[in-house]
């Protein structure tokens, strides 16, 4: 995992992962100054597979589960901005 930045962690053909992907490179376009955005497949690795397979898709701020499912504008708002947001844990 990469704890530069973002890190969308998808599946190919996945409705869900395209639309957060799609929502999410708009909101870091608009912001300009936002952390860089790794996209990787969650078959491309099987520990990923194992950890989130289940929860696609989910994004990662510095290594921290920051939205699973569907992108939540508020805490993507709250991350750019540099305030305090608690990472999500996943069953």
């Amino acid at each position: 995992m990469s704890a530069a930045g973002f890190e969308l962690i998808g599946r190919a053909g996945c409705g869900l992962c395209e639309e957060m992907g799609e929502a999410l490179r708009a909101a870091l376009g608009a912001h300009g100054s936002a952390p860089p955005l790794l996209e990787r497949d969650v078959a491309d690795d099987p520990e990923r597979l194992r950890r989130f397979g289940r929860h696609l898709p989910v994004l990662l701020l510095h290594g921290a589960i920051l939205c699973a499912h569907r992108l939540d504008g508020a805490r993507l708002a709250r991350a750019l901005a540099g305030e305090r947001w608690e990472p999500l844990e996943l069953d």
